[in-house]
């Protein structure tokens, strides 16, 4: 005979320790004994299988894009750009996208581009060697993904304040809500007139940039469309730049609270792989993927009615004991596991620019574990709520620069 079903209001309401506060997220996480919990606007799922199955389930569909369209003051060229983008499709539209991207952004050609992200951080941190201490939310993270990005796509320097400026209003209204749906979708249009004759020019004299991946892909005859890469490459800014910049920050702060593990880095930098992926482990920038039900769901006996909105946790999982030995501690020599953390999502949905994002933060942090022996906070931290994105706002830090690199400056 089968179960009946687990409604919402048998669930615990999540307490006030785990909504948004003061802190890393991460330092508050909810009770393991629930399996779910009500919020004030929905409902966490934070057991393992829960999470797996309902992100592979269709019925839960991508939250920001039904917000969009449960708003009528909401441009409906806007509505039908956002379904264009990758993250909002599903099925064969999805596959094709994915397959069409994916040499662009493959680990081969990722590799190419990694000494001009060296040289990036190696610009920022420069000015601040001597002073043995900065903000680095404002000197070294925030002034990072962005010339990155750009660089790679072969976009001049002089343009770099357009782009940012662009790349944070292309995603507003999942910050903001759909009353910046106008702002988000006036960013979709200066792109378009940014890229649209940018392109035009490349496809003329094709490089080895990752725009000219672009342009040349093709799989079986199909080639991606003008608009296809523009929205692509916004994608890719969006996607990019804050992710970036907030699991690089929670980095430094969790290297910070565990000064060991920064000496460790220093002496085998060849482990910059491993402490990137166990950054990533305790501190991604996205610790909830957001889904909202079409219709009524049944996830494992848990019955989530239509109209509610979810929010998958990944942090529990990159968090579960029967994984991760002592899943608190942070250690860059953590034997590796045969089922990885779920920062990147998983199956068909796995983030296309992981190769990327990783290499970005290796990079960054070979260049700052050379330049400073030591690592430490020098004043409280800043952080941004959990909706969506969390990291560093503000990260003030101390250091001794290495002398060898502080020398060199000097020379130079």
């Amino acid at each position: 005979m089968t179960s009946p079903a687990i409604t919402m209001t048998e669930l615990p309401a999540a307490s006030a320790g785990i909504l948004p506060g003061d802190g890393p997220f991460w330092e508050r996480l909810p009770p393991r004994d629930a399996r779910a919990m009500r919020l004030p606007d929905g409902l966490l799922l934070q057991d393992q299988e829960d999470v797996r199955t309902a992100f592979r389930d269709k019925r839960l569909v991508n939250l920001a894009l039904a917000m969009l369209r449960s708003d009528p003051t909401v441009d409906p060229a806007f509505i039908e750009r956002r379904t264009k983008q990758l993250l909002s499709m599903e099925g064969p539209d999805h596959l094709r996208l994915r397959q069409l991207t994916m040499t662009a952004m493959s680990p081969r050609a990722v590799e190419g581009y990694r000494a001009r992200m060296r040289a990036i951080m190696e610009n920022l941190v420069a000015p601040v060697l001597q002073q043995g201490r900065c903000e680095a939310v404002e000197a070294l993270l925030r002034p990072y993904p962005i010339p990155v990005v750009c660089a790679l796509m072969g976009i001049p320097d002089q343009d770099i304040d357009f782009f940012s400026r662009v790349s944070a209003d292309w995603v507003a209204f999942m910050h903001m809500g759909t009353g910046a749906a106008a702002v988000s979708y006036a960013a979709h249009l200066d792109m378009d007139a940014y890229l649209l004759p940018v392109i035009d020019k490349r496809e003329t004299r094709l490089g080895d940039d990752m725009l000219s991946h672009l342009l040349r892909a093709e799989e079986d005859g199909d080639r991606l469309s003008r608009h296809e890469i523009v929205n692509m490459i916004g994608g890719f800014l969006a996607a990019g730049t804050d992710t970036t910049r907030y699991v690089l920050g929670s980095g430094l702060y969790l290297f910070a609270q565990n000064p060991d593990q920064w000496a460790k880095l220093r002496a085998r930098p060849d482990l910059v792989g491993r402490a990137v992926d166990e950054v990533l482990r305790c501190a991604p920038a996205g610790g909830f993927i957001s889904r909202y039900a079409s219709t009524d769901v049944d996830v494992n006996g848990l019955a989530i009615p239509k109209g509610t909105a979810l929010a998958l946790s990944l942090l529990a999982l990159n968090y579960d004991p029967d994984i991760f030995e002592e899943p608190q501690r942070f250690d860059i020599e953590r034997p590796i596991v045969r089922a990885p953390h779920l920062t990147f999502g998983f199956g068909p949905h796995t983030c296309l620019g992981l190769h990327l994002a990783k290499a970005e933060l290796e990079e960054a942090l070979l260049v700052l574990s050379r330049a400073f022996v030591t690592l430490d906070l020098d004043g409280p931290c800043e952080w941004r709520p959990p909706h969506g994105l969390q990291g560093p706002t503000s990260l003030p830090i101390a250091f001794t620069a290495a002398a060898d690199v502080a020398g060199a400056r000097d020379v130079a």
